[in-house]
């Protein structure tokens, strides 16, 4: 694929495919019938697809900091926003949001708290932020 080979030379030290794997191993993690479901760094937006695809949630958006990432995902979630989260607005209401996934992205930020307290008020009642974090004796 000629994206994968220009994201290879020119834009990110990591391989595409670190953009591009669905993480499935959320799923059990999800509420009941989430309705709405942001993604804060979701690369490619194969996890968002995957959970569109699946029909385990209405609606996918994602949040990603690099571009040729960001328009990949466009693809794949109602809407992406090619922004660093650290310093976006989120044009999201209050309370509108049944889950919000921070997959391996909270340890890049430079205040990964303060991140967290800006998307807090964005989830429903019963709503869930499901993180990972990698750990280093698996590298």
């Amino acid at each position: 694929m000629v994206l994968q080979q220009k994201w290879i030379d020119t834009v990110s030290p990591l391989p595409f495919a670190y953009y591009s794997n669905a993480r499935t191993e959320i799923v059990p993690f999800l509420p009941p019938n989430p309705s709405r479901i942001l993604e804060v760094g979701c690369g490619a937006g194969a996890t968002l697809g995957y959970l569109k695809q699946q029909n385990l949630c209405q609606w996918a958006a994602g949040v990603e900091i690099m571009p040729d990432a960001a328009a990949v995902a466009r693809q794949a979630a109602d809407v992406v926003w090619q922004e660093s989260i650290e310093t976006f607005t989120l044009p999201i209401e209050p309370q509108s949001l049944d889950v919000i996934l921070c997959m391996d992205v909270l340890e890049h930020l430079v205040d990964p708290w303060a991140v967290m307290q800006k998307l807090t008020p964005l989830l429903a009642k019963n709503g869930v932020i499901i993180a990972s974090i990698p750990n280093i004796i698996l590298w």
